[in-house]
């Protein structure tokens, strides 16, 4: 599956399973876009949407 990755290999795969030891921080980070982070920014822009 090397052709639709950056850097040939996805962790979340049995092959680049192999090449990685350690994550250190968000296992989303690594493989795409940094959900957690996303959320909390949206979060700080705009306080009051999740009481809509």
């Amino acid at each position: 599956e090397p052709l639709d990755k950056a850097g040939a290999y996805g962790i979340q795969g049995a092959g680049g399973r192999m090449l990685v030891r350690k994550i250190d921080g968000d296992f989303y980070t690594v493989v795409g876009l940094p959900i957690a982070r996303v959320a909390r920014a949206i979060a700080e822009l705009e306080p009051n949407r999740a009481a809509r």
